[in-house]
Protein backbone atom coordinates (compact mmCIF):
# COMPACT_ATOMS: atom_id res chain seq x y z
CA UNK A 1 0.00 0.00 0.00
CA UNK A 2 3.06 2.26 -0.07
CA UNK A 3 1.93 3.57 -3.68
CA UNK A 4 -0.77 5.04 -1.35
CA UNK A 5 1.82 7.54 0.31
CA UNK A 6 1.18 11.04 0.30
CA UNK A 7 -1.67 13.63 -0.38
CA UNK A 8 -4.32 13.79 -3.41
CA UNK A 9 -6.19 16.79 -3.87
CA UNK A 10 -9.38 16.58 -5.52
CA UNK A 11 -12.38 18.38 -6.54
CA UNK A 12 -15.35 16.59 -5.74
CA UNK A 13 -18.58 17.59 -7.84
CA UNK A 14 -22.31 17.12 -6.20
CA UNK A 15 -24.28 16.32 -8.74
CA UNK A 16 -28.18 17.55 -7.81
CA UNK A 17 -31.09 18.04 -10.15
CA UNK A 18 -30.88 21.69 -10.88
CA UNK A 19 -27.79 22.73 -9.68
CA UNK A 20 -23.80 21.62 -9.72
CA UNK A 21 -21.67 22.47 -6.13
CA UNK A 22 -18.02 21.85 -5.68
CA UNK A 23 -16.50 20.81 -2.60
CA UNK A 24 -13.26 20.83 -2.27
CA UNK A 25 -11.84 17.38 -0.89
CA UNK A 26 -8.30 16.44 0.37
CA UNK A 27 -7.50 12.23 0.21
CA UNK A 28 -4.79 11.09 2.74
CA UNK A 29 -3.57 7.75 1.37
CA UNK A 30 -1.62 5.55 4.40
CA UNK A 31 -1.46 9.22 5.99
CA UNK A 32 -3.11 9.09 9.40
CA UNK A 33 -0.81 11.70 10.71
CA UNK A 34 -1.49 13.74 8.04
CA UNK A 35 -5.11 13.64 8.33
CA UNK A 36 -4.84 13.98 12.24
CA UNK A 37 -2.59 17.13 11.59
CA UNK A 38 -5.01 18.45 9.12
CA UNK A 39 -8.28 18.22 11.66
CA UNK A 40 -6.26 19.49 13.96
CA UNK A 41 -5.42 23.15 11.92
CA UNK A 42 -9.47 22.96 11.38
CA UNK A 43 -10.24 22.92 15.07
CA UNK A 44 -12.00 19.60 14.62
CA UNK A 45 -12.61 17.36 17.42
CA UNK A 46 -11.49 13.89 16.23
CA UNK A 47 -13.70 10.88 17.43
CA UNK A 48 -12.74 7.11 17.00
CA UNK A 49 -14.96 3.80 16.42
CA UNK A 50 -12.81 1.01 16.87
CA UNK A 51 -15.48 -1.76 17.03
CA UNK A 52 -13.90 -3.24 19.64
CA UNK A 53 -16.78 -3.40 22.19
CA UNK A 54 -18.55 -5.97 19.45
CA UNK A 55 -18.20 -9.29 19.82
CA UNK A 56 -17.06 -10.91 16.45
CA UNK A 57 -20.04 -13.11 15.41
CA UNK A 58 -22.76 -10.44 15.51
CA UNK A 59 -23.82 -8.89 13.38
CA UNK A 60 -23.15 -5.23 12.82
CA UNK A 61 -26.66 -4.07 12.89
CA UNK A 62 -26.85 -5.21 16.87
CA UNK A 63 -23.86 -2.57 17.89
CA UNK A 64 -24.31 0.96 19.35
CA UNK A 65 -21.85 3.59 18.43
CA UNK A 66 -21.33 7.42 19.90
CA UNK A 67 -19.57 8.04 16.28
CA UNK A 68 -21.59 5.72 13.48
CA UNK A 69 -25.61 5.75 14.26
CA UNK A 70 -26.13 2.92 12.12
CA UNK A 71 -23.93 1.17 9.36
CA UNK A 72 -26.21 -0.30 6.63
CA UNK A 73 -25.27 -3.14 4.02
CA UNK A 74 -27.42 -5.09 1.81
CA UNK A 75 -24.92 -7.54 2.38
CA UNK A 76 -26.62 -9.99 4.48
CA UNK A 77 -23.94 -11.36 6.09
CA UNK A 78 -22.49 -7.90 7.28
CA UNK A 79 -21.11 -9.22 10.38
CA UNK A 80 -17.65 -8.59 13.10
CA UNK A 81 -14.73 -9.89 13.31
CA UNK A 82 -11.91 -10.45 15.08
CA UNK A 83 -8.68 -9.95 13.17
CA UNK A 84 -6.41 -10.94 16.08
CA UNK A 85 -5.38 -10.08 19.51
CA UNK A 86 -8.96 -9.13 20.06
CA UNK A 87 -8.99 -6.42 17.37
CA UNK A 88 -12.21 -6.09 16.23
CA UNK A 89 -13.34 -5.02 12.58
CA UNK A 90 -16.68 -5.03 10.30
CA UNK A 91 -16.44 -7.62 7.38
CA UNK A 92 -17.89 -6.17 4.57
CA UNK A 93 -18.80 -6.88 0.86
CA UNK A 94 -19.75 -4.36 -2.06
CA UNK A 95 -20.69 -5.92 -5.39
CA UNK A 96 -22.32 -4.93 -8.89
CA UNK A 97 -23.46 -6.18 -12.31
CA UNK A 98 -22.30 -2.86 -13.70
CA UNK A 99 -19.27 -0.80 -14.28
CA UNK A 100 -18.80 2.27 -11.76
CA UNK A 101 -21.00 5.08 -13.95
CA UNK A 102 -23.75 2.92 -14.12
CA UNK A 103 -23.38 1.95 -10.43
CA UNK A 104 -23.23 5.22 -9.45
CA UNK A 105 -26.17 6.24 -11.50
CA UNK A 106 -28.30 3.71 -9.51
CA UNK A 107 -27.39 0.71 -11.30
CA UNK A 108 -29.24 -2.60 -10.48
CA UNK A 109 -28.60 -5.35 -8.78
CA UNK A 110 -25.27 -4.18 -6.70
CA UNK A 111 -24.05 -4.72 -2.81
CA UNK A 112 -23.62 -1.16 -1.21
CA UNK A 113 -23.10 -0.18 2.00
CA UNK A 114 -24.31 3.64 3.81
CA UNK A 115 -22.74 4.62 7.18
CA UNK A 116 -24.93 7.35 9.02
CA UNK A 117 -22.71 9.22 11.29
CA UNK A 118 -24.06 10.69 14.52
CA UNK A 119 -23.41 13.99 13.88
CA UNK A 120 -22.29 16.24 10.60
CA UNK A 121 -18.41 15.83 10.16
CA UNK A 122 -15.81 17.73 7.36
CA UNK A 123 -13.23 14.23 7.90
CA UNK A 124 -14.03 10.34 7.21
CA UNK A 125 -11.45 7.69 7.68
CA UNK A 126 -10.68 4.38 8.53
CA UNK A 127 -8.61 1.44 8.16
CA UNK A 128 -9.37 -0.67 5.52
CA UNK A 129 -8.22 -4.54 4.66
CA UNK A 130 -8.67 -6.57 1.91
CA UNK A 131 -10.62 -10.07 2.46
CA UNK A 132 -10.44 -13.31 1.26
CA UNK A 133 -12.25 -14.40 -1.80
CA UNK A 134 -12.77 -10.66 -3.29
CA UNK A 135 -12.94 -9.96 -6.69
CA UNK A 136 -10.88 -6.67 -6.32
CA UNK A 137 -13.13 -4.16 -8.08
CA UNK A 138 -11.81 -1.74 -4.87
CA UNK A 139 -14.71 0.23 -2.70
CA UNK A 140 -15.55 3.43 -4.54
CA UNK A 141 -16.48 6.10 -1.29
CA UNK A 142 -19.42 8.95 -1.72
CA UNK A 143 -19.99 11.55 0.79
CA UNK A 144 -23.94 12.33 1.49
CA UNK A 145 -24.61 9.87 -1.24
CA UNK A 146 -23.87 11.72 -3.90
CA UNK A 147 -20.54 13.05 -3.99
CA UNK A 148 -17.60 10.71 -5.39
CA UNK A 149 -14.49 11.29 -3.61
CA UNK A 150 -12.25 8.66 -4.92
CA UNK A 151 -11.74 5.04 -5.00
CA UNK A 152 -9.97 2.66 -2.76
CA UNK A 153 -8.01 -0.40 -3.28
CA UNK A 154 -7.71 -2.21 0.10
CA UNK A 155 -4.94 -4.72 0.21
CA UNK A 156 -4.15 -8.08 2.57
CA UNK A 157 -2.01 -5.72 5.07
CA UNK A 158 -4.82 -2.96 4.79
CA UNK A 159 -3.74 0.80 5.35
CA UNK A 160 -5.53 4.04 6.77
CA UNK A 161 -7.35 5.71 3.48
CA UNK A 162 -9.48 9.34 4.66
CA UNK A 163 -10.21 12.46 3.45
CA UNK A 164 -11.20 16.49 4.83
CA UNK A 165 -13.98 18.69 3.13
CA UNK A 166 -15.23 21.97 3.35
CA UNK A 167 -18.42 20.55 3.12
CA UNK A 168 -20.16 19.05 5.56
CA UNK A 169 -21.46 15.72 5.78
CA UNK A 170 -23.34 13.17 7.52
CA UNK A 171 -23.45 9.76 5.52
CA UNK A 172 -20.73 8.18 3.47
CA UNK A 173 -22.00 5.26 0.99
CA UNK A 174 -19.72 2.70 0.01
CA UNK A 175 -19.63 0.95 -3.42
CA UNK A 176 -18.06 -1.37 -5.43
CA UNK A 177 -15.40 0.31 -8.00
CA UNK A 178 -15.17 -0.20 -11.44
CA UNK A 179 -16.57 -3.34 -12.73
CA UNK A 180 -14.44 -4.73 -15.93
CA UNK A 181 -17.00 -7.77 -16.32
CA UNK A 182 -20.46 -6.05 -16.87
CA UNK A 183 -22.27 -9.65 -17.92
CA UNK A 184 -20.80 -11.12 -14.26
CA UNK A 185 -21.09 -9.49 -10.61
CA UNK A 186 -17.42 -9.86 -8.80
CA UNK A 187 -17.25 -8.63 -5.39
CA UNK A 188 -15.06 -6.50 -3.27
CA UNK A 189 -14.32 -8.08 0.14
CA UNK A 190 -12.96 -5.81 2.80
CA UNK A 191 -12.80 -5.58 6.16
CA UNK A 192 -12.99 -1.87 7.92
CA UNK A 193 -11.93 -0.99 11.32
CA UNK A 194 -10.31 1.85 13.27
CA UNK A 195 -13.11 4.83 11.90
CA UNK A 196 -12.46 8.38 12.11
CA UNK A 197 -14.40 11.38 11.94
CA UNK A 198 -13.85 15.11 12.33
CA UNK A 199 -16.41 17.45 13.22
CA UNK A 200 -17.03 20.83 15.13
CA UNK A 201 -15.95 21.10 18.79
CA UNK A 202 -18.75 21.55 20.68
CA UNK A 203 -19.95 24.53 21.44
CA UNK A 204 -18.49 26.02 24.90
CA UNK A 205 -21.43 27.11 27.82
CA UNK A 206 -21.12 30.92 28.22
CA UNK A 207 -19.08 31.91 30.77
CA UNK A 208 -20.50 35.02 33.46
CA UNK A 209 -17.42 37.48 33.75
CA UNK A 210 -16.92 38.79 36.99
CA UNK A 211 -17.89 42.41 37.53
CA UNK A 212 -14.66 44.11 37.14
CA UNK A 213 -14.00 42.47 33.70
CA UNK A 214 -17.12 43.82 32.23
CA UNK A 215 -15.19 47.12 31.14
CA UNK A 216 -13.05 44.95 29.11
CA UNK A 217 -14.71 42.58 27.96
CA UNK A 218 -17.63 45.53 26.45
CA UNK A 219 -14.91 46.69 24.14
CA UNK A 220 -15.01 43.05 22.68
CA UNK A 221 -18.01 43.00 21.70
CA UNK A 222 -18.39 42.46 18.20
CA UNK A 223 -15.11 40.56 17.41
CA UNK A 224 -16.39 37.25 15.77
CA UNK A 225 -14.43 33.88 15.77
CA UNK A 226 -13.19 33.74 12.82
CA UNK A 227 -13.85 29.84 10.96
CA UNK A 228 -12.60 28.33 8.12
CA UNK A 229 -15.85 27.77 6.35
Amino acid sequence: MNDWKGLICVTATLLTATAVHAANVTQYNDDKAGWEAAASLGNLLVQTETFDSATPGDLVTSFTSSVIASYQSSYSGLSFVDTGSGDVAVSDRVSTFMDLPTAYAGGEGRLQTLIVLESSAYGFGADWSEAGGSGNLGVAVLMNKTTMVGTITPTAGGAFWGFQSDMAFDRILLIAGYNPNPQGAPRMNFLLDDVVVAADLPSAAPIAPAPGALAGGLALLGLGVLRRR
